[in-house]
């Protein structure tokens, strides 16, 4: 079963309106921590996503804000 940061990068990468729900979903639950998201993007391989690294900064700013909404 996959770890539930590894799972939420995964959406975060797919970048799809139904998995940034998910996101938002997950936060409020708490069974995700956005710090914890942001170290693991240090270490991530980003070369493979649309837009890089930067795209998924944006990405994580954008949800943290709906889920704090």
């Amino acid at each position: 079963m996959p770890e539930p940061h590894d799972l939420a990068l995964s959406k975060l990468s797919a970048g799809r309106e139904k998995d940034m729900d998910w996101l938002v979903a997950a936060i409020e639950a708490s069974i995700i921590d956005v710090d914890q998201m942001r170290a693991r993007l240090s270490v991530m391989p980003v070369e493979r996503v649309l837009g890089g690294l930067e795209i998924l900064k944006q990405r994580l700013t954008i949800i943290e804000s709906r889920a704090s909404a």
